[in-house]
């Protein structure tokens, strides 16, 4: 499987390298760095057939806990989570398609804002510039929404792949973290395709699916974090 390769992806490292808690209900994914214990997580993962590895087994959970969101396990189980690139502040799931000239690469991350962005609306005009200068953009674009309460702001980036002229597009939400300043929260979905099949239902689908899946752990603000 090809590792996502758009630009406006933030680059980080991947890889499951931690001691997981586990509960009936619940897969921690663990912190990036400390020792695994192979023997103890073994039995939470599956070799699966599509991806050619081992994934973590979404089935036996009703969610999948990251360090500052939380990803609702869907009822369709097409999904696959490569045990290598999910990790605390990071989701990367892949969506089983039907058509192997297609892919689908679904993700959630909670970063810290770039250098000199300090809002939303600032964050927003850094992701158009990025947009602009990514190689092979064809267009994008954003626009407001809400998440809840919170403001949240949407992109659409469709580029062309050089290697075999497949479409890549891009579909996403950015919302600042309502607690801590300067970290905000980026879910989107990536699909890969000829033009006759980059708008297959099958795909558009499984990311909305995806981006419905998804909420950020609560936390208490104090009145130092109000703004």
């Amino acid at each position: 499987m090809k590792k996502s390769r758009f630009a406006i992806i933030s680059a980080c490292a991947m890889l499951l390298g931690a001691t997981a808690c586990f509960t009936p209900k619940a897969f921690l994914v663990p912190e990036l760095g400390v020792h695994v214990d192979q023997s103890k997580v073994e039995k939470y993962l599956v070799y699966d057939e599509y991806a050619k590895e081992q994934v973590i087994d979404i089935a036996r959970f009703k969610e999948i806990n990251y360090s500052d969101f939380v990803l609702s396990v869907p009822e369709k189980l097409n999904y696959f989570v490569p045990v290598h690139s999910n990790a605390a502040g990071n989701a990367s799931w892949t969506l089983k398609l039907s058509k192997r000239s297609t892919e689908c690469y679904l993700r959630a991350v909670y970063s810290q804002m770039p250098i000199n962005v300090n809002s939303l609306d600032e964050l927003e005009e850094y992701f158009k510039s990025r947009h602009k200068k990514a190689s092979g953009v064809i267009r994008s674009s954003t626009s407001r929404d809400k998440f809840g309460s919170e403001k949240i702001f949407r992109y659409e980036v469709t580029a062309r792949e050089k290697e075999d002229g497949r479409l890549i597009v891009a579909n996403g939400f950015c919302m600042a973290d309502p607690v801590n300043r300067g970290f905000y929260y980026e879910v989107m979905g990536e699909r890969y395709a000829y033009e006759r099949d980059i708008d297959d239902e099958e795909m558009i689908v499984g990311i909305g699916v995806f981006m419905d899946c998804f909420r950020p752990t609560p936390r208490v603000r104090s009145k130092s974090q109000m703004y």
